[in-house]
């Protein structure tokens, strides 16, 4: 048996790890997938997902990269994206699609580069500061912006 002791000359030296909402994949159980939908529906129900403002601005924070973020693609998974809106409103609640279903799931096993993509995103803080140029120059009052994490 083992036993961590701190030496108070070194005290000062450990960091308190950020605490960030639950994963939402540790949700995931093998017996679930042969559930039915209404099934599913009632043990979502009883999930509690209440967040705290601390893990909620510590994930904000920490995100701030998005994909650059290790931690992006770790939370990503189950969560609802502005990418994905269109197709979650238009998808068949009797029969979900698959694809939709895991691209929210498995973002990182969706995810594709392409030379545009890669270029777009070289490019991202570019074309941020071109746009809010713009619309100061076109006298948009009070126009901000910020990046923001999830």
């Amino acid at each position: 048996m083992s036993t961590l002791t701190v030496r108070s000359e070194y005290a000062h030296l450990i960091v308190e790890r950020p605490q960030y909402p639950p994963n939402l994949r540790r949700l995931f159980r093998e017996e679930y997938l042969k559930d039915s939908l209404d099934v599913l529906i009632k043990r979502g129900e009883e999930v509690n997902l209440d967040i705290t403002e601390e893990q909620a601005e510590n994930l904000r924070r920490d995100t701030i990269r998005q994909a650059a973020e290790p931690l992006w693609f770790c939370m990503e998974g189950g969560r609802l994206s502005a990418s994905n809106l269109k197709k979650i409103c238009g998808t068949n609640l009797d029969s979900p699609s698959i694809s939709l279903m895991n691209a929210i799931c498995y973002p990182e096993k969706m995810k594709f580069t392409s030379k545009a993509t890669s270029w777009g995103c070289d490019h991202e803080d570019t074309a941020r500061k071109e746009y809010a140029t713009f619309m100061k120059k076109e006298n948009h009052v009070d126009f901000a912006y910020s990046r923001s994490g999830m």
